[in-house]
């Protein structure tokens, strides 16, 4: 229950840990606090903005918003805010109600980002078909996929041997950066005829299969790491 000007006058969460991870680690520590005592500016400016609209208005407003939380990264809300009348039918006083969407807004953004790839995508695959030279046109194509994944770097390399062949090289063939702060792959003589499996161990076989390797900073196994360190990458 919150007054117009940010004042908690009471407050209660079916999850503890959402409390915790909000500054609100129990009710009694709060009760009396302005909201300002414990959110920052731009969050108290969208809170006090709303709660002002539901009681001009006088009817139920709702009100999405995002909050950093201490240990899990940021949990995004729904509020329902319902104006509280006195006796005198005067409205000073809002409910409010926050439903937990994060569920539903990490859903929202990766169809986001898969549409903002489909459509990249498209336009890659324009670019290689009606860019005269092999060379600008996959260049072009690179720029969609790069953008489109907001990556700081795109590249493609070859990989060549015989198919009976259990030992392959590769080479760094194109590559797009998006602000070239970077070394150029392009540029390493030791990624140029280098054995694939020294660089990328597994990646053949993952790549057959799966179509996508996939690894990271948090990775623990020395060799993937090792291809970060290759590659550039996080």
């Amino acid at each position: 229950v919150l007054s117009a000007d940010g004042v908690i006058h009471e407050v209660f969460a079916a999850l503890d840990r959402i409390c915790a991870n909000h500054r609100i680690f129990n009710a009694d520590s709060v009760r009396g606090k302005k909201i300002s005592d414990l959110f920052d500016e731009a969050v108290v400016e969208g809170f006090i903005q709303t709660i002002r609209g539901a009681l001009n208005e006088g009817k139920v407003t709702t009100y999405e918003y995002g909050m950093q939380s201490v240990d899990a990264g940021k949990h995004w809300f729904e509020a329902r805010v319902t104006p509280m009348t006195d006796r005198e039918d005067q409205s000073n006083q809002v409910v409010w109600v926050a439903y937990d969407i994060s569920s539903r807004k990490t859903f929202e953004e990766a169809i986001r980002q898969r549409d903002g790839i489909l459509k990249a995508t498209a336009h890659a695959n324009n670019s290689l078909l009606t860019t005269s030279g092999l060379d600008e046109a996959v260049n072009a194509a690179l720029v969609e996929i790069g953008r489109a994944l907001q990556v700081d770097r795109a590249f493609i390399f070859e990989v060549y041997g015989s198919s009976e062949d259990e030992f392959r090289n590769f080479s760094a063939k194109y590559e797009w950066q998006r602000t070239g702060s970077t070394h150029s792959l392009l540029g390493n003589p030791s990624l140029r005829d280098a054995p694939f499996e020294q660089f990328c161990p597994g990646w053949y076989e993952r790549l057959a299969d799966k179509g996508i390797v996939r690894i990271d900073s948090i990775t623990t196994e020395s060799d993937e790491q090792e291809t970060l360190r290759v590659f550039q990458a996080r």
